[in-house]
């Protein structure tokens, strides 16, 4: 699963909506407040990002609240855990038999 950073700052509303959804898909991430993190905010200006939330994975990274993008992070996490089960679940009824 990728790792996920959600970055902050206080009273956004899209910040908020983002942390919803995350939480809500069950994803696991780390969150940075841009208002006592200046490395970080100065990271993500460099990057050309003006705007919180910011959400960066290993694979991808985007600004403001995208509900299609959670939902794709979802996804992923739902079908690698669903490989695992379905491996194991596999080789448990082949030992059966």
């Amino acid at each position: 699963m990728d790792a996920v950073t959600l970055y902050t700052i206080p009273g956004c509303v899209q910040c908020n909506a983002s942390t919803r959804a995350l939480e809500k898909a069950g994803i696991e991430y780390a969150t940075v407040d841009l208002s006592k993190n200046p490395r970080a905010l100065k990271m993500l200006l460099t990057m050309g990002y003006q705007q919180a939330p910011v959400i960066i994975t290993d694979t991808d990274h985007w600004t403001g609240f995208r509900p299609d993008k959670i939902e794709i992070l979802a996804d992923r996490k739902n079908s690698e855990f669903g490989l695992a089960i379905g491996a194991g679940t596999a080789i448990g009824i082949e030992g059966i038999q």
